[in-house]
C-alpha cells in the first residue's frame, strides 16, 4: 500500500481552470458597444501553455486574454438573459480545454420595465391600474 502525503513545505495543488463553474454577472440592462462589462478569472497554474479564450455568442461579446468580457454591440440585458453564455479556454499547446457559464442579470434593486405583449395584457395592466387608483380614492 501506497499513500501519498502533502509535505508541509509544498505548494498547495492546483488544478488549471475557471475559478467558477457559473458566475452570475450583474450587467447594466442597457450596454454600449465596446463597454467591459463583466470579468472571468482563469488560473493556469504556471504551466505557460498559450491559453485562448471563446465565448458561445461572438456576435454580442468578446472576451480578452485577461478575461474582461466586453460588448461587441450596443445589448440590452433583457433579450440575453434566457440562455448562459458559455466561455471555453483552450491551451493551444496541448488542446486541453476548460468551460464555465456566465448568467448576464440586471444590477440588484434595478426595476425591470413591464412590457405588454399583447392587447389583451395591455388592457389588463391598464384595468388593474385603474383599479388601484380607485382603491386608493377609496381610503
Amino acid at each position: 500500500m501506497q499513500i501519498a502525503t502533502e509535505g508541509r513545505g509544498s505548494p498547495p495543488l492546483c488544478r488549471p481552470g475557471f475559478s467558477e463553474d457559473m458566475y452570475v454577472a450583474e450587467v447594466p440592462e442597457s450596454a454600449e458597444k465596446g463597454q467591459a462589462l463583466f470579468n472571468v478569472k482563469f488560473v493556469n497554474c504556471g504551466q505557460g501553455g498559450l491559453v485562448q479564450f471563446e465565448c458561445s455568442n461572438p456576435s454580442d461579446f468578446r472576451i480578452e486574454a485577461d478575461g474582461v468580457i466586453y460588448a461587441l454591440r450596443p445589448l440590452t440585458v433583457s433579450t440575453l438573459r434566457a440562455v448562459p453564455l458559455v466561455i471555453v479556454a483552450r491551451d493551444e499547446t496541448n488542446q486541453q480545454q476548460w468551460q464555465t457559464q456566465v448568467r448576464l442579470t440586471p444590477p440588484i434593486g434595478q426595476s425591470q420595465q413591464v412590457r405588454p405583449t399583447t392587447p389583451h395584457t395591455s388592457s389588463l395592466l391598464s384595468t388593474l391600474s385603474s383599479l388601484s387608483l380607485m382603491f386608493l380614492d377609496y381610503l
